[in-house]
């Protein structure tokens, strides 16, 4: 017994074996015997997870790896900033927060004089740290971290000048020598980093110094990050939430600070003021007291002068005095001298007059004493008797003796008469020679006296000029000291006035300080976090909804496939079934076909979805910005969707389709499945028209109506293809295009200058007078505002412009378009216009009134007049008018649009750079930079898009490649008799070809249709909220998906050809009874 019972049980096994055995091998003979099928399910289900995977997938790849970058760099959360700084009870009020609270300085400069703007921070502590990539960090005053992106232009040990703009200056030194180059985590983009105080008005990088570089008594910016945000993800919906609830009660927390600041900034500015002007009176005064000090001394040293003049002129007139005298006592003495040689010649005469007489006198006497002995002789003579002759000679010799005698006596006596007549004169003369010598030596005396006082009055002038130069020198002195004194002072108070007049202007500039509380996605410098974000965003929808269409046409195909598959393996099922397979048995036969080839395709689909596609778009989304490689995750939820959609489609169609048929009896099953039931088709019903069909045309007209699944199937099928390229395509052409449409037909102006709130009439006339260069084109002065505003629906706060002008300020740089018509519209005195995506988000249309700020801290109800076509940023546009009626007050002209000469870049930058200089400018906001963030997302979602337009390609080939295959498939011995009964191969394709051309261009019609439904709300979808798509695609949207499925038509029509062709017919009949 035991023996028969484990024979029994041996044979049960051994047939259990052998039944496994064929079925495994009917298995494997059917996945050999459609292989190309197989292949078309396998590439099916690729493509719909490869989509599904990878765009659901790559976009929170993208916010992960931004995710891990800023949390690896403790990226704040919240940036603080206010208008006139961070005073102590706003820094006491931020530590209040539950957060890690550091404060910091920031300041705008430019490298040396050019327009390059470089955005100076001080060195963190512990959040938003810079990632170094080169060198170290500052050490010292003078040293700095670049920008990454700096170091094509500079190199470590270099020097750089980071220059100031405007007044007052924060850095306490301006050249800085380099020492390392970093990336930011608050600045991720390379090209687009944001807006700048500074330079052109576009920020070119960023730079790193210690806190101590800076040189202020406030903080410029405060960082907080919370530590209950670290277990969030930064895109995800709850961080967004949070920091937007702690947003605004920061803001609320800071609300009333602005009075206290205010008036804290109003009591330092009237103190500065004050100090100014006293400062200036005082300097005045001692510029005062050093002029009356100074004339002082200036009228002593006139005294002086006059004094030394005085007695330089009486000096002169005692030396003219002396001179004369001098004069005259020479001249005396000459005289004197002349009297005095005329007395000594007299003299000398009357000596010689008086020996002459003297001689006369002895020669007398001797004469007389000889005529007293002649006498004697002639008396003794004549006593002796001398005779009378010898007497008369003797007698008369003796007379002429006497006579001469007496002659000799009267010439004596004359002769002493002439001398004592001479010798009185002489004594006369001598005693007025006496006289006039005594006089000379009383003048001389007096002379010299006067000589001596004379010297004495040099002396004493000669003190009276030295004195008198060291006056003029002291008094030199003291005018250069008072000269330079009074630079100084002049200098000081021109300073003070200066400094007084900045006070004046900006005490009179000073309104309520307005505290900026940013996020990561709003901070200045933050578009390349917003471009990622929006990128990553705007991926996630397409996620949404483009695998969603093109998993569904995918799944269509596969049940058609697989219900191709099981109707063909009807006869080898009954078979199985007559050898004593079960239900289930059989049923394992299609399930593992569709196991097999789906879940080989979805696995491969979700391999390159996971990891491939990511990485593509890793790398062409990433390298415009400063974050690391793509972070690759394997999406497990997004894998097992993937995966249940694959058994969906692959899986449970055939095992249904399976049931339904198996439910026959062996025999039935044994037996081909009757064919659809012949009947009218509604064309027959229009004679007209049924007529003018040949043959073949009206066969294929009732195939295609006879085979309704097929039919569907095909329409769908291609619909589904052109749809989605209609999607791609028109997405591609929705891009392209926005950005030379708003800034180069409907926004004309070239920048907008903002004005500060209060200018005085040297600001404003240095800038009138710029604005009138030959470098600006044409400029109008209009009234513009920018105001953060919460829209419902939108989760982060967008910026509304609101610009104000007459028709004719605005028509020359804004053309006012209908957004819908494309009508130029003009201002009306009614109502608003509106930009068509604020009208979009805010759900207002035309004539509706809806309510929003007309200023800071003023909103208004208003009427809707115009909704206006724009495609970046939320515009608001009004007349004079309706502002005045709005807003209670008449607008200011607070900005002005510029149109630049020469429009090239680096001209604008250098022209925008020379603006944002001047004084009372606020800011200068180029179209560059919105250009180019709008570029940015354009060209991330571009790059999406043709990827998904080149899957869709692929899918089109595969879908109808698989329709074509199953239609032959189906219809093999159709084919053959028609080609037996002598139909040629060219007509035998024709014979069902026409067939899939006329589907296919039914198909291509409502895939047009269905492709405009998805483009637009593709679109709509991932849009970010300040950007609208245009919805109007061009006619190659049209052409291309119709072009792209004649061309994959046209191939497959020479391969069914090709196929056709070497169809064995007696083969493909002999299983016809």
């Amino acid at each position: 017994m035991n023996l028969r019972k484990r024979l029994r049980n041996w044979n049960i096994e051994r047939r259990r074996i052998v039944k496994k055995k064929i079925l495994n091998k009917a298995i494997l003979s059917s996945l050999k015997e459609s292989k190309g099928r197989f292949l078309s399910i396998l590439c099916l289900m690729m493509l719909g997870s490869f989509a599904l995977v990878g765009l659901k997938v790559s976009g929170p790849d993208i916010q992960e790896t931004v995710h891990q970058y800023l949390e690896k760099y403790h990226t704040t959360d919240i940036f603080v900033l206010a208008d006139y700084g961070l005073s102590p009870k706003d820094q006491e009020d931020l530590k209040e927060e539950n957060a890690e609270v550091e404060f910091g300085y920031f300041v705008d400069t430019v490298i040396e004089d050019s327009p390059q703007a470089i955005r100076v921070f001080s060195k963190t502590a512990q959040q938003s740290e810079v990632e170094l990539v080169s060198g170290s960090y500052p050490s010292n005053l003078d040293e700095v971290v670049l920008d990454e992106q700096l170091s094509k232009n500079y190199q470590i040990g270099d020097f750089i000048s980071l220059n100031e703009v405007k007044s007052p200056s924060l850095l306490k030194q301006h050249e800085f020598k380099i020492v390392g180059f970093a990336h930011s985590s608050e600045i991720l983009s390379k090209n687009s980093k944001g807006v700048s105080t500074a330079g052109s008005g576009d920020l070119s990088g960023f730079a790193v110094v210690l806190q101590e570089s800076f040189d202020s008594s406030v903080y410029t910016i405060a960082r907080l990050r919370y530590p209950n945000l670290r277990n969030l993800k930064t895109f995800s919906r709850e961080y967004l939430d949070e920091v937007v609830g702690i947003q605004q009660s920061i803001e609320e927390k800071l609300s009333d600070n602005g009075t206290v600041r205010l008036n804290d900034l109003k009591e330092e500015a009237d103190g500065k003021i004050q100090d100014g002007e006293e400062q200036i009176s005082k300097a005045k005064n001692q510029l005062e007291e050093g002029k009356t000090k100074l004339e002082d001394g200036k009228q002593q040293l006139a005294n002086q002068e006059g004094k030394l003049v005085r007695s330089q002129n009486e000096l002169a007139q005692n030396q003219g005095s002396l001179n004369r005298g001098n004069q005259e006592i020479q001249q005396a003495k000459q005289n004197l001298q002349s009297q005095f040689e005329l007395l000594e010649a007299n003299r000398i005469q009357l000596e010689t007059s008086k020996q002459t007489l003297d001689q006369q006198n002895s020669a007398l006497q001797e004469g007389s004493k000889k005529v007293a002995e002649a006498e004697q002789q002639l008396e003794a003579q004549k006593e002796k008797g001398m005779s009378q002759t010898a007497l008369s000679a003797m007698q008369e010799k003796i007379l002429q003796q006497k006579q001469e005698l007496e002659a000799g006596t009267t010439a004596y006596e004359q002769g002493l008469k002439q001398y004592e007549s001479g010798w009185v004169s002489y004594q006369e003369g001598l005693k007025q020679y006496q006289e006039g010598l005594a006089t000379i030596q009383a003048k001389q005396s007096t002379l010299d006296s006067g000589q001596s006082a004379l010297v004495e009055g040099k002396r004493q002038v000669s003190i009276g000029e030295e004195a008198l130069s060291k006056a003029k020198q002291e008094v030199e002195e003291k005018q250069n000291q008072y000269t330079d004194e009074k630079e100084k002072a002049e200098e000081k108070i021109g300073q003070a006035k200066t400094d007084l007049e900045d006070a004046k202007v900006k005490a009179s500039k000073l309104t309520k300080p307005r505290y900026s509380v940013y996020t990561r996605s709003t901070m200045l410098g933050s578009e390349g976090y917003l471009n990622m974000k929006s990128t990553a965003e705007g991926i996630i929808a397409v996620a949404n909804l483009f695998p969603v269409v093109l998993y569904a046409v995918a799944a269509l195909v596969t049940v058609t496939t697989m219900t191709r598959f099981v109707n063909e393996e009807r006869m080898n099922a009954g078979i199985l079934k007559a050898l004593g397979y079960s239900t289930f048995d059989v049923m394992k036969k299609f399930a593992f076909y569709g196991f097999s080839a789906g879940m080989i395709g979805t696995i491969i689909g979700i391999g390159l979805g996971t990891y491939f596609l990511p990485s593509i778009l890793g790398v062409t989304l990433l390298k415009e910005t400063t974050l690391p490689s793509i972070s690759l995750l394997f999406n497990f939820p997004i894998t097992l969707v993937a995966l249940l959609c694959s058994i969906g489609c692959s899986v449970i169609p055939p095992i249904w389709i399976a049931y339904r048929e198996l439910k026959e009896s062996s025999a039935s099953l044994l037996l081909p499945k009757a064919p659809s039931v012949g009947s009218k088709i509604w064309l027959e019903y229009v004679p007209f028209v049924w007529k003018r069909f040949s043959f073949t045309q009206k066969v294929t007209a009732r195939n295609i109506f006879r085979y309704k699944q097929r039919m569907l199937m095909t329409i769908f099928g291609v619909a589904g293809s052109v749809a989605l390229l209609f999607a791609g395509r028109g997405i591609l052409s929705s891009l392209s295009g926005i950005s030379h449409r708003q800034f180069g037909e409907i926004i004309t102006y070239d920048a907008i200058v903002i004005k500060e709130a209060v200018m005085t009439g040297k600001e404003q006339e240095a800038l009138s007078q710029l604005l009138s260069t030959k470098e600006i084109e044409h400029y109008s002065d209009v009234h513009s505002e920018t105001i953060a505003t919460k829209i419902a629906g939108v989760h982060e706060e967008q910026s509304l412009t609101i610009l104000v002008g007459e028709e004719a300020e605005l028509s020359r740089y804004i053309h006012l378009y209908d957004a819908k018509t494309k009508r130029q519209k003009s201002l009306t005195n009614d109502g608003v216009f509106l930009s068509k995506k604020l009208a979009q988000l805010l759900n207002v249309h035309e004539g509706e009134t809806v309510r929003l700020p007309i200023k800071d801290g003023v909103t208004k109800e208003m009427v809707v007049s115009g909704i206006i076509e724009m495609y970046a940023g939320h515009f608001m546009i009004m007349s004079p008018t309706v502002y005045e009626t709005l807003a209670q007050e008449t607008p200011t002209k607070n900005a002005s649009f510029v149109s630049f000469k020469e429009k090239d870049a680096d001209s604008v930058r250098k022209m925008s750079a020379q603006l944002l200089a001047q004084d009372g400018v606020k800011a200068v906001v180029q179209n560059t930079s919105m250009i180019h963030r709008i570029e940015t997302i354009v060209g991330s979602l571009s790059r999406v898009m043709i990827l998904l337009t080149i899957v869709s390609v692929l899918l089109a080939i595969v879908i109808l490649y698989n329709l074509t295959t199953i239609n032959v498939a189906e219809r093999i011995r159709e084919l053959s008799t028609i080609k037996v009964l002598g139909f040629l191969n060219r007509e035998v394709t024709l014979y069902i070809y026409r067939e899939t051309m006329v589907l296919s261009l039914i198909g291509i019609g409502v895939g047009l249709l269905l492709g405009k439904v998805l483009h637009r709300v593709i679109i709509e979808a991932v849009a970010p909220a300040f950007v609208r798509f245009n919805p109007q695609v061009g006619l190659d949207v049209y052409i291309w998906p119709f072009i792209f499925i004649v061309l994959i038509l046209a191939v497959l029509g020479i391969l069914v050809n090709h196929m056709l062709k070497k169809v064995d017919m007696l083969e493909a009949l002999k299983s016809v009874d």
